[in-house]
Order: C-alpha cells, then structure tokens, then sequence
C-alpha cells in the first residue's frame, strides 16, 4: 500500500522540509518530556522551512489535549511571526480526515525508514 501510494503522488507538485532525530540521544530535561520534545521538533522543521513560509496555515496532525494544542498553536506562531507575520493560522486536524496529513504522514514514514539501517529496503521509499 505505502509503495501504491507514493507512487500515485509522485507526479504531483509538492515539496517537504524534515528534520530527524534520534530521541534516546536528545538530551536535557527540556526536550526529554514528551511534549517539550514535539515543540522543539516542530521548531526546528519550522526554522528549515522559514523561507517557504508566507501567511502560511499550518495543519498538524491533532495531539495532546486542548491546551497542548493551544500552546502548540501559540509557540509556532511566537516563534515564527518575529520577523515577519509567516504564520497566518495553526490548526490541529486528525490525519485521517486530511489528504494532506496522510501525504505528510507517508514521506515522514519514508523519511524515517531511511535512517533504519536494519531495513534493506531504506531509500525505496524515500526516492520515490
């Protein structure tokens, strides 16, 4: 199915920015808490993609309760709108109901498979 599918949007316009980490080497008490460790990853997919940004609305897969969610929306937002307003929205949507987050779920399925050096098949997925 994963290899149906990327094959399918592989002639479709789009790009992505990804940032990988492996979370048993992250250290400090500041990103070893759960929800720290997501906002300082988002953070750091979101500086990549600085330059792709422009009164962007930002969907992520919905996580956490409602007031990580809020506290989310708010972080990306101070973090981004310091120079310019890039950030116009930040909405939080379950992936199964979002073509999209289902696009963002497979390349960073992809993304990830290819840093697993136990799997002899890393880079199909991601070349795709």
């Amino acid at each position: 199915m994963r290899r149906e599918f990327l094959c399918a949007v592989a002639g479709c316009s789009f790009f992505y920015h990804s940032v990988c980490i492996e979370q048993s080497k992250a250290v400090g008490e500041r990103i070893s808490r759960q929800n720290s460790f997501y906002k300082y990853a988002l953070g750091l997919v979101f500086e990549n993609a600085k330059k792709d940004l422009v009164q962007a609305k930002v969907v992520i897969d919905r996580c956490g309760n409602r007031e990580f969610r809020d506290q989310l929306g708010r972080y990306l937002k101070r973090r981004m709108n310091t120079e310019a307003h890039l950030i116009k929205k930040v909405a939080m949507e379950a992936s199964h109901s979002n073509d999209l987050l289902q696009l963002a779920d497979m390349v960073c399925g992809a993304v990830a498979r290819s840093f697993n050096m136990q799997k002899t098949d890393r880079f199909v997925f991601r070349k795709m």
